[in-house]
């Protein structure tokens, strides 16, 4: 009797995270978004500091406002400074909103450094099959007996893979 198929999961090796890194990396988005979301930080802070900084009683300097516009990106959002004039509000919500955006594209990136090589290799199987299947309908017109042997070694195959 032949064995079955076993499925082994393979953990991350440091060759395996090094290939998704540089993936990430080199992806032509990623520069742009690290240098945008670094600039909204820069001035979301500076932003903050000059509007704020004689009427807010938590902003005593720079890094303050730096700590509030990274923790404002973030999302994380401490609380321990906040805008109190119109203005400094209105620069937070566009530090909210477009950070938030920022996270979204940043994730999205993420996984298609981790899932695509793979969604290419199924794809790369995907249009091998469907080529053999093609093939097989023409086959099936010319020796129907040849096809039916073929449909039977599929199906045994597709059920050892379910076991």
């Amino acid at each position: 009797m032949k064995e079955k198929r076993r499925l082994t999961i393979n953990w991350p090796t440091y060759g395996f995270i090094k290939k998704k890194a540089i993936r990430l990396i080199s992806h032509p988005v990623f520069p742009l978004l690290t240098v945008f979301g670094n600039l909204l930080i820069a001035f979301g802070a500076l932003g903050l500091y000059y509007l704020e900084k004689d009427h807010n009683p938590n902003i005593h300097s720079l890094l303050d406002t730096l700590w509030w516009a990274i923790s404002t990106v973030t999302t994380v959002g401490y609380g321990d400074v906040s805008p109190i004039t119109p203005t400094g509000k209105v620069v937070g919500i566009i530090l909210m909103i477009i950070g938030t955006a920022l996270f979204w594209s940043y994730t999205a990136l993420f996984a298609d450094a981790l899932i695509s090589e793979e969604l290419e290799d199924f794809e790369s199987e995907m249009r091998s099959i469907e080529k053999k299947l093609r093939a097989l309908t023409k086959t099936e017109n010319k020796n129907p007996q040849a096809s039916k042997d073929t449909l039977t070694n599929i199906e045994k195959h597709l059920a050892e893979l379910k076991t």
